[in-house]
């Protein structure tokens, strides 16, 4: 946030609210993420006159100078300089399946929605033969297929990667039990996706096809095969671990702009909430999966019921407890219909009050950014009981 200068807002208001002050210079948003991630968001205000795309081709064309051009705009320190340097050569020829190849792939929208993110892809398929392996992986989890039954496995994490040698893999029916060692977003779509085996049944020569299938088409095991329990009481602990799956699921760039595309098509008569609900779905379905519950709308009623009063989390909460939880909830609610959880309320303000509307009017929210305190979880709209106030894990 930044003050205009006395000039400025003698000019605004001279103007009749014409003459609006340009807003600070600010570093390329691709390229300001990847100092953060790389612990360099020090050097941001050194590289605000570059761009990622004019680093990638001074790399590129005149890869000698580098170096140099970075220590003229102020890096003083070789280490720091090559830092730089390793991340631009990432950019400009990213390992398949990594992060940044990602991240370069859609860095427009990156740019446009800044607190978006991607995830890196594992096992990457170049071809049919790479499709069938002599034996998973070590670490691997079980799954059961779920009621609907499952469509065929595709090749690549991404939805549009095609699906692997129709014909030739057993067919995914209720009740089959599978295993899995990866779990990751798609970007093409909002889907948690998982990289799964399944046994050549055709050959018996121990040797499986290793493919990826979305998550609501499975139910997440224990090691012997026995479904997840869920809690009677959903504490502390059980509210602050879905809300990380919540932020993970609505933070992917495929979630916000598949809920912009939602917002800008939904049908007149729909309330925001209607016309978002099966999206939110595919966040809320994991978290809840993984707690035990259903991933459906009685699953997270079931789970929204099992908390325990407000009155006596508020009481084992310390301040710390509860900004995390508020924060964390507000931030949801911001990023579930694809806006920016930047501007959020002061969490310890609304401490120990109860909230003047607690249903959750989100087409009231998308007018005022930054004011909202709701449920990001299971409301009276939903099915499940009134909101009872902030703060609020779901």
């Amino acid at each position: 946030m930044s003050l205009w200068t006395e000039d400025e807002a003698r000019a605004y208001f001279e103007s009749g609210g014409e003459d609006l002050p340009k807003p600070p210079p600010s570093c390329d948003p691709v390229l300001s993420g990847l100092l953060e991630e790389a612990g360099l968001s020090h050097l941001t205000e050194l590289l605000i006159s570059e761009t990622l795309d004019g680093l990638v081709e001074l790399m590129k064309t005149d890869r000698a100078s580098f170096l140099p051009h970075l220590k003229e705009i102020g890096i003083k320190l070789l280490p720091e300089r090559q830092a730089i340097r390793d991340i631009v050569k990432n950019v400009a020829n990213p390992p398949m399946g990594s992060k940044m190849e990602f991240l370069v792939k859609y860095k427009d929208e990156l740019a446009k929605w800044p607190w978006t993110t991607v995830e890196a892809e594992k096992f990457i398929v170049e071809g049919d033969a790479d499709i069938m392996v002599s034996r998973p992986s070590k670490k691997l989890r079980k799954y059961m297929v779920r009621d609907s039954g499952c469509k065929a496995p595709t090749k690549g994490r991404e939805v549009l990667s095609g699906t692997i040698m129709n014909g030739t893999v057993p067919d995914l029916v209720k009740g089959t039990i599978v295993v899995g060692d990866d779990e990751s977003w798609a970007c093409d779509s909002p889907d948690l996706r998982v990289h799964i085996y399944i046994p050549n049944t055709m050959m018996d020569n121990g040797t499986y096809f290793q493919g990826w299938v979305n998550f609501m088409e499975m139910t997440p095991l224990q090691d012997d095969e026995s479904p997840i329990p869920c809690k009677e009481k959903s504490e502390y602990a059980e509210q602050r671990q879905i809300q990380h799956w919540f932020e993970r699921g609505y933070k992917q760039v495929s979630f916000c702009r598949a809920a912009n595309e939602v917002m800008k098509s939904k049908d007149p008569t729909m309330n925001t909430r209607e016309a978002l609900n099966p999206l939110w779905l595919k966040v809320r379905g994991p978290a809840l999966a993984y707690l035990g519950f259903k991933p459906t709308m009685k699953g997270l009623d079931a789970f929204m019921a099992s908390r325990i009063p407000e009155e006596e989390l508020d009481r084992l909460m310390t301040d710390e407890d509860y900004v995390a939880l508020t924060d964390a909830h507000n931030r949801i609610v911001m990023m579930m219909q694809g806006m920016s959880p930047a501007r959020i309320p002061d969490a310890m303000a609304t401490r120990g009050k109860k909230v003047v509307d607690e249903t959750y009017n989100a087409d009231e929210a998308a007018g005022e950014e930054g004011e909202v305190v709701a449920e990001e979880g299971g409301e009276e709209a939903e099915g499940g009981g009134k909101a009872e106030g902030a703060p609020s894990a779901t």
